[in-house]
């Protein structure tokens, strides 16, 4: 299960990272045995995406850290966050859990699973993947939700129903540990401000 003391850690390691600190200590979640997928995810003003990078194979816990940094720093989406905006911030962490192969690509439940395509067209092979919380934020139902996966695969001819059928679709769902804002971490951390 994801925890509170996980999405803390991701703030402690920004923090630090931001103020050219010494990084945090492994944290205690990190000694357990148990690996995971997982997602560190960072919103600005309440809820426009800021940075959301993780992996879909099982990562030790310790490398928690590690992804804070990435999402906030070095997705390419973004340019990376600067201290000035960390108090409009939050963050969350979502542990990856029960993959299953779908029947076909409208084989999961909208706000109970995530969803991971694979598909080839052209000689090339496409992949995508959305967290479970990301097709009810859109409105998105099954449909519109693998059409986008589709486009984010960076597909961009039509999209057939002879495409659709060729999709190997994983669904997973997520426990997740968050969104603790700014001044929540402060506050449980009594972490100096950075302004």
């Amino acid at each position: 299960m994801a925890t509170e003391a996980m999405v803390v850690h991701c703030w402690d390691t920004l923090s630090a990272r931001l103020r050219q600190l010494t990084p945090p200590r492994r944290p205690a979640f990190a000694d357990a045995v148990a690996q995971h997928p997982f997602f560190v995810t960072w919103d600005i003003d309440g809820d426009r995406l800021r940075g959301c990078i993780g992996c879909l194979s099982a990562l030790p816990l310790a490398s928690l850290g590690e992804y804070a940094l990435k999402a906030s720093l070095e997705d390419r989406r973004f340019k990376p966050v600067v201290a000035e905006e960390l108090r409009r911030m939050t963050c969350k962490v979502s542990l990856l859990t029960n993959y299953e192969d779908a029947s076909d690509w409208r084989d999961w439940t909208v706000g109970l699973h995530g969803i991971l395509i694979n598909f080839s067209a052209g000689g090339r092979s496409y992949s995508a993947t959305f967290l479970p919380d990301v097709m009810p934020a859109q409105g998105w139902d099954v449909r519109a939700a693998v059409l986008a996966a589709v486009k984010k695969s960076g597909y961009d001819a039509p999209v057939t129903a002879e495409l659709l059928a060729t999709i190997r679709l994983q669904r997973y769902q997520s426990s997740i540990a968050g969104p603790l804002d700014f001044a929540a971490w402060q506050a449980l951390t009594q972490s100096p401000a950075l302004l």
